[in-house]
């Protein structure tokens, strides 16, 4: 992960992650949906290295982050860049 990615684990909030995830599931696909989910529940294991936790909200921080390389708004491709990051 990139240090201009780790910046947005500052971005991540779970009241921000759930209200992303229900008013755009549709538009963002099945799976970039499962991606954000396996990587949440995935941080949320006691198991998973600190590390790898950083990573994990760091990747969805960007996807709750208004701020994207491609906006989510983008036709077809809005979520590309999320889940490349995913």
């Amino acid at each position: 992960m990139t240090e201009q990615n780790q910046g947005f684990s500052n971005e991540y909030s779970d009241e921000r992650f759930w209200e992303k995830l229900k008013r755009y599931a549709k538009t963002a696909g099945k799976e970039v949906i499962e991606k954000a989910l396996w990587l949440y529940y995935a941080a949320q294991e006691k198991e998973t290295p600190l590390w790898a936790k950083a990573v994990c909200y760091g990747a969805l921080g960007y996807f709750i982050s208004p701020i994207d390389a491609i906006p989510d708004v983008t036709p077809v491709v809005g979520y590309a860049d999320d889940l490349s990051v995913f």
